[in-house]
């Protein structure tokens, strides 16, 4: 069974409220009390025990198989922790049960630089699913012109394609969260529908694969290859007119 988690308005609650930090208004805006300190404020943010419904850090826990099968969606990431240009990617991947926990959307006080654009996934399950995803669905809902997504096993960059502003980039970044969030419902199936399939077939393998950590090169390579052949399994029955349909976004 899926899990939903908590809001963003109660967890910022609740933890303004534990730490007497200071109180949230409706629009989840942050008012400190004069006491407080930036600098401690945003230390305990980012590492108090309520932090695995934020961005950043997280218990070892959450990276494995139980986390990722139990999700619908993953954390509720207050948008003011995040980068405004990365953030309606991060928040996109969190609603269809991506987890992350660092991104970055490449400015820093020497300028920009487009090769620090990131975001990290918390554990190999949610990178090898979003790569899987890019690759055979939302590459194919939105045209990218310029950027192309670059992913490893615990993080996803971008590629410039051609020479193009700032801007240009940022707009196509957010197109693409835009084509992932409108289409969330059919996403979130398509993980519950995998999850279901493939617990059923780690009881005929090492238990080991899918309950701890993954960082074994050779085990990540299962995992990524029962996504694909799933992913590929649900585009043939696509083709039938058997399986969910997917909306296209252009320009």
């Amino acid at each position: 069974m899926f899990h939903s988690v908590i809001p963003d308005d109660k967890y910022l609650n609740e933890f303004l409220t534990y730490n007497n930090f200071g109180s949230i208004d409706n629009l989840l805006r942050i008012q400190l009390f004069d006491s407080v300190k930036i600098n401690t404020f945003c230390e305990q943010l980012f590492t108090n025990s309520l932090v695995i419904q934020c961005e950043s850090g997280y218990p070892i826990y959450i990276s494995r198989w139980f986390r990722f099968k139990k999700y619908e969606r993953s954390f509720k990431i207050p948008v003011a922790t995040l980068e405004p240009f990365i953030a309606l990617l991060v928040k996109s991947f969190s609603s269809i049960g991506i987890s992350t926990y660092s991104s970055c959307n490449g400015f820093s006080d020497t300028g920009f630089n487009i090769d620090a654009i990131h975001i990290a996934f918390i554990g190999p399950y949610s990178s090898l699913w979003a790569k899987n995803l890019f690759t055979h669905f939302v590459e194919a809902i939105i045209p990218l012109k310029i950027i192309s997504y670059k992913f490893d096993y615990f993080s996803v960059s971008i590629n410039v394609k051609n020479t193009s502003s700032i801007e240009d980039i940022f707009i196509e970044i957010h197109r693409t969260a835009l084509a992932i969030y409108n289409n969330r419902i059919q996403f979130i199936a398509l993980k519950k529908d995998f999850c279901e399939q493939y617990n059923r077939e780690i009881k005929k393998l090492d238990r080991k694969i899918f309950a701890h950590h993954i960082c074994d090169p050779k085990q990540l390579e299962i995992i990524d290859t029962y996504m694909n052949e799933f992913l590929l399994t649900q585009i043939s029955n696509a083709k039938k007119g058997e399986s969910i349909a997917i909306t296209p976004l252009t320009y």
